[in-house]
């Protein structure tokens, strides 16, 4: 996951997967602050089963769009 605790929140509990009920562990990238993690929590304690996440504290951005001359860096 990398976005807003609450959207987070609702995309780890929520839609088609619910990935809350069978993923033991996921993967958080830490850019968006600790909200990511606290909606995490929040989420997981609509279950009975232990949850767990890792903090990916470093990615390689080589190869992502924001690379690309093509890329809009804005709307005007």
């Amino acid at each position: 996951f990398a976005d807003i605790g609450n959207t987070v929140k609702l995309q780890y509990t929520k839609g088609l997967f619910r990935i809350v009920e069978w993923a033991d562990l996921v993967t958080v990238h830490v850019l968006p602050g600790e909200c990511i993690v606290q909606g995490l929590e929040q989420a997981a304690q609509s279950i009975n089963e232990p949850r767990g996440c890792l903090l990916i504290a470093q990615m390689s951005s080589k190869g992502a769009f924001t690379d690309n001359d093509d890329y809009v860096k804005g709307f005007y």
